[in-house]
């Protein structure tokens, strides 16, 4: 059911972003920074992800960088955003970027991401219904919340609903962002939810707009699903599901450490073994208890993932049907697998067999033009990596600061 990981390869408009400064600069120093996207950051469970790229069309690679998160601040999304942002500045100053503009992808375990259908009549302003619905969901005040929404259009036969995307993140922690920005002498000139970078990310594929796509992001803290009729966004939905729910199976069938219940995992090709068929008897008990003796002394220790497998198939198979219910005549055609978790080749196939979908394991980065000069620090872009979605579509995005 899976093809083969495919590189996704798509020519990308050109930038219309603009570079300026108070400051007079020699041609030779504007002409630089002019020629480069600004800085994007995804502060990532697992890692960051530093990321530029010149404002060509295709885009080249200016600079690039993997931090990876200790372990001991994997499982505190607090304490592991205080160390990204301290770890920043140096990273850029050091790694080869250009200038001081930044935009950042927000930890999409802090935004909240739902739909609504609302009527709008005559002089009702779709931000007002938001801004009056989501404070009242999330039983907080407004002010202490920056939203925002999508609008998808109308739905249902009669066409008197308006479908919204609607997505919120603590104000607290956009600040705890631009403050740490600003200790690092950095200007931040975009701040993105996750799933919108997502589709970003495919801008420019050759895609039909009959044919609806699916987009799965499976990182190791959350997954995210994206829905686009070509490239007009339908449907987003954030996950608390993902890696690590696999890993602390396999941590506790093997009591290992964690690192180890990781590695383990995503060497696995089978996350749903079957029980072994009964061997033929002979008759003879004595011989037969010998047979299966040295049968399960030859077999090596099974790992069954089935129960984060069916927890995670079911909140999939819940946004697809959200999607058929809203757009009846518009059925998904196919899936696109992405993110850190997009490594396992089996998490991967299981999901789009129980889907009963094509998928493709995508390499984003595969769009992005290098020479082998540029600074690239803690990843190896030679290999596939499906877990820079989120980056690049932060470095395609029009700022919005």
């Amino acid at each position: 059911m899976l093809a083969e990981r495919a590189q996704v390869r798509a020519q990308i408009p050109g930038s219309s972003m603009l570079f300026g400064g108070r400051h007079r600069q020699s041609a030779g120093v504007l002409g630089k920074v002019a020629s480069s996207r600004p800085i994007a950051v995804d502060f990532g469970a697992t890692c960051m992800k530093v990321l530029q790229l010149s404002a060509g069309d295709p885009p080249g690679l200016v600079a690039a960088a993997c931090v990876p998160t200790p372990e001991q601040f994997r499982y505190n999304a607090g304490r592991r955003l205080n160390w990204q942002v301290e770890q920043l500045g140096p990273i850029i100053r050091k790694g080869g970027f250009r200038g001081r503009r930044v935009a950042c992808v927000l930890p999409s375990s802090s935004t909240f991401c739902k739909h609504m259908q609302v009527s709008l009549g005559e002089g009702v302003d779709a931000r007002a219904v938001v801004e009056s619905a989501i404070p009242a969901e999330l039983n907080c005040p407004a002010e202490a919340l920056i939203m925002r929404h999508h609008e998808v259009g109308q739905v249902g036969k009669t066409g008197g609903r308006t479908e919204l995307i609607c997505m919120a993140t603590p104000r607290v922690l956009v600040q705890k962002i631009m403050d740490a920005l600003r200790r690092a002498r950095l200007e931040a000139v975009g701040m993105y939810p996750e799933v919108l970078t997502l589709l970003r990310a495919f801008e420019g594929l050759r895609v039909a707009e009959a044919d609806p796509t699916m987009y799965i992001d499976l990182g190791w803290s959350t997954t995210r699903i994206v829905i686009a009729h070509g490239s007009d966004l339908v449907f987003a939905r954030s996950i608390d599901m993902g890696g690590r729910q696999f890993d602390e199976v396999v941590q506790q069938r093997l009591n290992c450490d964690p690192a180890g219940a990781n590695r383990t995992r995503l060497e696995l090709t089978d996350l749903a073994p079957t029980a072994p068929e009964p061997a033929a008897t002979t008759g003879m008990p004595h011989l037969d208890a010998q047979v299966r003796s040295a049968s399960a002394t030859a077999t090596a220790p099974e790992i069954d993932l089935s129960e984060p497998l069916e927890m995670l198939t079911d909140e999939i198979s819940m946004c697809v049907r959200y999607h058929a219910s809203v757009f009846p005549e518009h059925q998904i055609a196919s899936a696109v697998f992405v993110g850190g978790e997009a490594r396992q080749r089996a998490l991967c196939e299981h999901i789009a067999r129980t889907l009963r979908l094509p998928g493709h394991a995508a390499d984003p980065m595969a769009r992005v033009a290098r020479t082998g000069r540029e600074t690239v620090s803690g990843v190896d872009l030679k290999a596939q990596q499906p877990g820079w979605a989120s980056v690049l579509g932060a470095c395609l995005s029009p700022t919005d600061l």
